[in-house]
């Protein structure tokens, strides 16, 4: 007698990079569909938060905040991403990061690829968990394949102001610092270290976008800065 299927998990995708950064950074969240209402309780309180004490309106994106570049603007958006990644940090989701090299002539290209290697990857672990999983991602990254991610039940795009795509993004983003260090201040450098624990690989995963697929199970000895 076959297991009875499960609820499907919630699945954001969110990315970070830029041509002259020399790598395109993708990074995805999973969460049982019994955790994500507390999931998404936990993200609401740290925005209000945000805005109470940083000043980052709870329909902006901490990562598109536009206000001038003070001395203090900076110091509030540092505090600002702090308090979300400590956040994200103590949620019950599962959580990676890839990224691949890219130049700025093929940038758009190497991420797209990233973006489609990525999918598979989840596609493939989904199966291999015997799950299924609905796909939220964003207007910057292209729609998913239409053939081959059987175990993905539907796609959607989410707003920026939504949970799943502010966690995501801020994920990536901290990937990508991770990764660079080109970005000032020097804060930003180790903030990935938090999610470590909730990270299926342990840090930024290196896909190489000509084989679109990295075993899980060698994701540590790939990873480089």
């Amino acid at each position: 007698m076959e297991p009875a299927p499960t609820s499907p998990s919630v699945i954001y995708v969110g990315q970070h990079g830029t041509p002259a950064s020399g790598f395109a950074t993708i990074a995805w969240l999973e969460a049982a569909p019994d955790d994500w209402p507390h999931v998404t309780h936990g993200w609401d309180e740290t925005r209000a938060h945000v805005t109470h004490r940083h000043r980052i309106p709870v329909d902006t994106e901490i990562l598109r905040s536009v206000e001038p570049e003070s001395s203090i603007a900076k110091h509030r958006r540092q505090r600002a991403l702090s308090n979300a990644l400590h956040t994200i940090s103590n949620q019950n989701i599962r959580i990676g990061s890839v990224y691949t090299r890219t130049t700025p002539d093929n940038h758009r290209t190497e991420q797209d690829t990233l973006h489609t290697a990525l999918l598979q990857q989840i596609n493939t672990r989904l199966e291999d968990d015997g799950k299924f999983g609905i796909l939220f991602t964003t207007t910057e990254l292209p729609p998913p394949p239409k053939f081959g991610l059987h175990r993905i039940l539907e796609t959607a795009t989410p707003p920026h102001t939504s949970a799943g795509t502010q966690m995501a993004n801020i994920i990536a983003w901290a990937a990508h610092q991770h990764l660079t260090h080109h970005d000032q201040p020097n804060f930003c450098w180790d903030l990935y270290q938090d999610l470590r624990h909730i990270d299926i690989y342990g840090e930024p995963l290196a896909i190489d976008t000509e084989t679109d697929w990295v075993d899980p199970d060698l994701a540590i000895s790939n990873c480089t800065r």
